[in-house]
């Protein structure tokens, strides 16, 4: 099967190599989906730049994880799920129910909620959501905790993107988007 090659980090030259660096800051490791996007280092400056950003954002790492989530699972992306569920459980400190309600847009805490609502919104909509949807979301969410979400959600779906494109190899603990936790759950 075709895919995108990734750059080694000690064959990567000046610029990416900078940037590996950052990325072994930000997520403690060089995962493989930076090394496939090393392949161009603007994109790679570009993601790691708003990656920083987002993480200095007034959303906490639990909505950060959470929105990756339900994105990873709206577009079937395994690697980015299983990106998402480690970090999640590991930074944000998610239990095994929040992370496999996250992937369903599901939360406990209603502002959590109100946040996975309007990101699966967005998502199904292309951007292009209701009058009642932005209407309800606003009336839960301040307007920097709506643009949070947008760009979220679109570093969520660029990094999703390029997995899926590039079949880039899962370097997480895999969990698969067919597994059907939340089903389960409800069923019991």
């Amino acid at each position: 099967m075709p895919q995108m090659p990734p750059i080694d980090p000690e064959n990567a030259g000046d610029a990416a190599g900078h940037l590996f660096t950052v990325s072994q800051q930000l997520f403690g490791v060089t995962p493989n989906n930076v090394k496939v996007m090393a392949q161009s280092p603007a994109a790679l400056r570009g993601y790691v730049a708003l990656t920083e950003a987002l993480g200095g954002s007034e959303m906490p790492a639990f909505a950060r994880s959470a929105v990756g989530l339900l994105v990873a699972q709206e577009h079937g992306c395994d690697y980015c799920l299983s990106a998402h569920s480690f970090l999640g459980s590991r930074l944000a400190g998610m239990t095994e129910d929040e992370l496999s309600d996250a992937r369903f847009g599901a939360a406990d805490d209603p502002k959590y909620a109100s946040i996975l609502a309007f990101a699966a919104a967005l998502i199904r909509r292309r951007g292009a959501i209701t009058d009642d949807e932005l209407a309800t979301a606003q009336a839960e969410l301040a307007p920097t905790e709506l643009v949070d979400v947008i760009a979220h959600v679109a570093l969520a779906i660029f990094d999703n993107y390029l997995v899926l494109a590039g079949r880039v190899d899962i370097d997480w603990p895999l969990v698969r988007h067919t597994d059907h936790a939340h089903d389960k759950k409800e069923a019991e």
